[in-house]
């Protein structure tokens, strides 16, 4: 058995670690529109200003926050693009046996530099959810420092 068959037969070590990827993304883009929420539910009542020294660093947050979301999700979006065409490459790969040793070497680096580029993608987008979940953070943070300076 070659290379790209025997790795194909194996189960993923991780099942299903795209989606979970997924599913976390979408609990802190939850939490992150949590926090825009209460941010511009507060405001008002707090005195902040838009435009005010408050209002400008929770944006500040809320940006990066967003940028980082919108890395996450294109990341994951292209790690699992790839992985769709590692595995129909794979698939159809198979299906040709009367390939040269030669073909078969370019066939199996292809599919390895397509799972290459789907893992270093994901690994793109962990690093993506975390920097989104600082930004989120501080944007909370910036709620809670606002309540507590208008506490009397």
């Amino acid at each position: 058995m070659d290379l790209v068959a025997s790795v194909c037969a194996l189960p993923p070590p991780v099942i299903g670690t795209l989606r979970n990827a997924q599913r976390l993304l979408g609990v802190v883009g939850s939490d992150h529109d949590k926090a825009r929420d209460r941010f511009v539910d507060c405001a008002p009542e707090l005195g902040i200003q838009e435009r005010g020294e408050t209002w400008l660093k929770w944006s500040i947050h809320r940006h990066r926050a967003f940028v980082e979301e919108v890395t996450a999700e294109t990341s994951l979006s292209s790690a699992i693009s790839d992985a769709q065409i590692a595995v129909r490459q794979h698939r159809l790969y198979k299906e040709l046996p009367s390939l040269s040793p030669g073909e078969r070497a370019r066939e199996t680096w292809k599919v390895e530099e397509i799972v290459s580029t789907a893992i270093n993608e994901v690994d793109e987008a962990s690093v993506a959810i975390r920097q989104m979940r600082v930004a989120v953070a501080v944007e909370e943070q910036t709620v809670r420092e606002a309540i507590d300076d208008a506490a009397p």
